[in-house]
Order: structure tokens, then sequence, then C-alpha cells
């Protein structure tokens, strides 16, 4: 008698070792280690408009979501839109973006980074357009209503081509410190710090400063209305 022989189908499962099946648009990379971003072609990106980038670098993930761009003091910037771009190669090696600044976004030189659970890297990109004069439509909440020395208050500057860096924001009140939480070039969201009871008016007291928004292209100036409540 014949023996039988019977054909087994087997599959062949992708390694997980950072890799893919060949890059193909939409597959899923599985990294394994830290992502590193050795260059980005293009890296001159017109504000407003969509541009195709070629991130090239090791352990990239192939979601858009690890993407995201932060200015100079390293903090993520509000303004841009970021997408897969359609048709493009997804790959450890290689992921093709779309990257659209706002346009209102502040001309200046931002990082383009990648970050995953087992690390984040970075390259620069340089967002042109024209540069205009910063705007501040409005600045809240007002007043500002002083409590105690130490005390943080949330300001929120909306507007126009805003600066990118927290050396962009000042006031001429020495009594309060400033930084810049979330930057945008649009809105931008700021811790004021209570750091010396001395220069703010007397208890029961109000006094109007100014607060400056800077770039390089000029200088915007709100109202800022302080109110001493303490007892």
């Amino acid at each position: 008698m014949k023996k039988s022989s019977s054909k087994t189908k087997t599959t062949s499962s992708t390694s997980t070792k950072g890799k893919t099946a060949k890059g193909k648009p939409g597959s899923i990379i599985i990294s394994s280690g830290p992502p590193s971003i050795t260059s980005i072609q293009p890296n001159v990106i017109t504000a407003g408009v969509w541009t195709t980038t070629t991130v090239n670098g090791v352990n990239l993930p192939g979601s858009f979501t690890a993407y995201c761009v932060a200015n100079r003091d390293n903090q993520q910037f509000l303004g841009f839109a970021i997408a897969l771009a359609a048709g493009g190669i997804v790959a450890p090696s290689r992921v093709d973006l779309q990257v659209k600044p706002d346009a209102d976004l502040t001309p200046d030189t931002y990082e383009l980074l990648v970050q995953d659970p087992l690390g984040k890297s970075g390259r620069p990109i340089v967002i042109t357009g024209i540069p205009k004069a910063p705007v501040i439509s409005s600045l809240g909440p007002q007043p500002v209503y002083i409590n105690f020395l130490g005390q943080t208050i949330m300001l929120i500057v909306s507007g126009s081509k805003l600066p990118t860096r927290k050396s962009g924001y000042s006031t001429n009140c020495g009594g309060i410190s400033l930084q810049l939480l979330i930057p945008g070039s649009d809105n931008a969201l700021l811790q004021l710090t209570v750091t010396d009871l001395s220069q703010l008016p007397p208890s029961g007291q109000s006094q109007v400063f100014t607060f400056n928004a800077q770039t390089a292209s000029g200088t915007a100036t709100a109202k800022l209305t302080i109110v001493n409540v303490m007892s």
C-alpha cells in the first residue's frame, strides 16, 4: 500500500525585532530599542502648507501619534498637524510623514521629535513664512487676585504669531514670574507665580501692569491688572 502524504500549510510570522513586511504602507512596527532620527528630508517647511517629509533613522514607530514638534526649549508646540503620507513608506528605518504648520506660526527653528516607551529622539526643522509681529487678542483671567506669596495662577494668551519660547514673554511687574507651560502660535498657557509681595500693590488695592509678547518681528502688549486681596 502506498503511504498517503498530507501537505500542511504553514504561516510565517513577521519577526518582532524592529521589522515589518518590507515597509508596506500601514504596516505595524514593533521596535526592539529606542527610536533614533538620523535625518529629515526636507527639513525646511513652509507655514500653512502640507509638506511630505521623510524621516530616516532606527527603530522608528509606524504611528503618526509618535511624532510631534517641539520648540527650542524642548516643549511640545501646538500648531502642527502630522499624518502618515498616503502611499508612503513605513519601516523601522524610514517613515514618510506629512507635516503642516499653522499659517500663523512664527518662522523659527523647531525640532521634530519621535517618542515611544523606549525613548525619544529629534532633529531640527526650519519653518519659513512671512515674518509678522505678534498680536495679543486676549489675556486672562483678569483681574489677577493675589492671596499669598508663592501663589500660582494660570494665564491664557490668545492671538497670532505668538512667541515660540518662554523668553518671549515678560511683564514690568517685579513681584511675579512667568513660566511658559504650553507654547502655541495662536494660544499659549503660562503660569504666573507670586515671588515678591513688596513689589505688588498694597493690600486692598489694584494696579495695571504691562504684559509683553516679543519675537524678532516685534512686540505685542496687553494690560495685566493685579489686585492684592491679602488682609
